[in-house]
């Protein structure tokens, strides 16, 4: 072992690797240590790399080579090989990019380092690879860090992470396979590119995937791209923000991600300045989706929060949310399935200053054709603001968001709220729906104002029963009413043996109840009648056949209606 081209450093740091102890070279903070050229500070890149292969040392301890605070020069190159140590460099600084691609480490750690970046696509972890309190500051089009198809065996830890790069994406980690957890948790992403600013796309975590408190910007593209993401656990970013700028892209795109837990975003705000803050067609949440607690959405042009086509195997929680769009739909839920939904009837946001959520009005608009759901939040919008959001919405009458409301206060057991539903989906489809032409138009209206479409019966009921008051009312009218020689509009007939003489007030009724009675006979018809010689006569006698054809109408509505047959028609 010749360590004669070692500097005093450098050979500590063997000592240190045989010992199995950490060289700490300083107390200086990983800023300052960027500007000092002190050679006690200095570790050569090169020397790092032969240590790692087994050079410079006659044997390693299992702890590794553990370095902190350390100024390292050169490049570090540890592509495709395999140390036989794991590396820990903690508060040290570099000044160029560790790359490490395809290679095979024991673990790596990187607390608190600074450097303007990591190149690892391919890298294998058979440990933990703990990065957190990273600084990556750089100018890179393929990314500040990156892990593409890289493998970790145990946790990925980035928390507090500072990543920062002008021409590309901050985390480039799309198919990053991590066998334990992965946290983001007080990070900060930031990057100006047409790429996310983290990538994510096709990534397997078998636990966690967290991002609490943590910031990602970019200013002219998504900030967080995990399409097909798999997470085994919870996903949480609460009280994080996401603010991105693209048209076509959310700033968080989670098309075809699978959760295995519950989906948190409590607390957090989304925003994008040109198009939807989320994007998550297909998603699927094994557990609940909660965006509550002051939960702000942002999207302009497309639907700020599209979540077409998304399984939730619990509930979707919006208590406490706003989701605001100027101009188009606040929240896509076509052909979602949840078990239950909590959406607060101002959750749902059109128009105020974005800075300035107080100043949100509560009119926008949501998609809901397709959305399936087993239960209502009580907590949420009560049956008005439903029936609202259902015939508003555009871009035209649907049949199948009404049906999924009523049957859900069905199986509930509100029939009365159930009926109202199907009454208002009449109304809506009357209103934007196509009937077929005027004449079915009016047919519709009719069934409105006579049966509420078969819905409330009893409306042709009280109009049955105030023709067949009329009726009455008829009967007792022409009994009273003088013909002329002591005669009455209302007269005993030749049968009686008494023609022309008064009617009874028993008879006059009946014959009332003969006008108004579709079928029923009173059997008083042969004794008293009305007299068509007359002018009255005959205006009572035309009125009494208009009785007789609205009773016979009334009758069978009351009919079709209670049997549900109206409603076929």
């Amino acid at each position: 072992m010749d360590t004669s081209c070692l500097r005093a450093k450098e050979r500590d740091l063997t000592k240190a690797v045989i010992s199995g102890s950490e060289l700490v070279c300083s107390n200086l903070d990983p800023t300052s240590l960027a500007v000092s050229d002190d050679e006690q500070y200095i570790i050569r890149a090169e020397v790092i790399r032969d240590i790692l292969l087994g050079r410079h040392i006659k044997h390693s301890d299992p702890q590794g080579l553990r370095l902190t605070s350390a100024r390292i020069i050169g490049k570090l190159d540890l592509d495709r090989l395999t140390p036989v140590m794991g590396l820990a460099l903690s508060r040290c600084t570099l000044d160029q990019p560790i790359t490490m691609q395809g290679t095979h480490l024991p673990w790596l750690t990187l607390l608190g380092t600074h450097l303007p970046g990591v190149v690892a696509n391919g890298l294998l972890v058979d440990g933990a690879a703990e990065f957190a309190g990273i600084r990556v500051d750089t100018n890179s089009a393929s990314g500040a860090v990156q892990l593409v198809s890289a493998y970790i065996r145990g946790v990925f830890d980035c928390s507090g992470a500072t990543l920062i790069n002008r021409s590309g994406p901050a985390l480039a980690a799309d198919n990053l396979k991590v066998d334990g957890s992965v946290d983001f948790s007080k990070s900060e992403v930031t990057c100006d590119c047409g790429s996310g600013a983290a990538q994510l796309v096709g990534a397997l975590i078998g636990g966690s995937l967290r991002g609490d408190f943590a910031v990602l910007v970019n200013k002219s593209g998504p900030v967080f791209v995990a399409d097909n993401l798999k997470v085994g656990g919870p996903m949480s970013l609460r009280h994080s923000r996401l603010l991105g700028d693209h048209p076509l892209y959310g700033a968080m795109q989670l098309n075809g991600a699978n959760v295995g837990s519950h989906l948190e975003f409590n607390g957090a705000t989304l925003t994008n300045e040109s198009g939807a803050a989320l994007i998550a067609n297909r998603l699927r949440v094994d557990g609940a989706m909660l965006a509550r607690d002051n939960f702000h959405a942002i999207g302009r042009g497309q639907p700020t929060l599209d979540l077409q086509s998304v399984q939730i195997g619990s509930g979707l929680d919006l208590g406490s949310s706003r989701i605001l769009n100027p101009d188009g739909l606040a929240l896509d839920l076509a052909s979602a399935s949840v078990t239950w939904i909590r959406l607060p009837g101002d959750s749902i946001c059109r128009s105020g200053t974005k800075d300035d959520p107080s100043s949100w009005a509560g009119d926008g608009q949501l998609q809901l054709d397709g959305f399936t759901y087993s239960a209502l939040d009580p907590r949420g919008a009560d049956l008005n603001r439903w029936l609202l959001w259902l015939r508003s919405y555009p871009p035209a009458y649907a049949t199948q968001p009404y049906q999924q409301l009523s049957a859900m206060y069905r199986a509930a057991g509100d029939e009365v709220a159930a009926r109202r539903v199907l009454i208002a989906q009449q109304d809506d489809l009357l209103a934007r729906g196509n009937l077929g032409g005027q004449w079915a138009s009016a047919w519709h209206r009719l069934k409105r104002v006579t049966v509420g479409y078969g819905y409330q019966s009893w409306r042709a009921l009280v109009g049955f029963t105030c023709v067949v008051f009329l009726a009455v009312a008829l009967g007792l009218t022409a009994g009273h009413i003088p013909a002329g020689n002591g005669r009455f509009e209302a007269a005993h007939t030749a049968a009686t043996g008494r023609p022309g003489t008064p009617c009874s007030l028993v008879e006059q009724v009946g014959l009332g109840l003969n006008a108004g009675l579709p079928v029923i006979n009173s059997g008083l018809t042969n004794n008293c009648s009305l007299n068509s010689t007359t002018h009255f006569g005959q205006i009572l006698t035309a009125i009494s056949w208009l009785l007789q054809v609205l009773a016979w109408a009334l009758a069978t509505l009351v009919i079709a209606g209670y049997t549900g047959l109206i409603r076929r028609v």
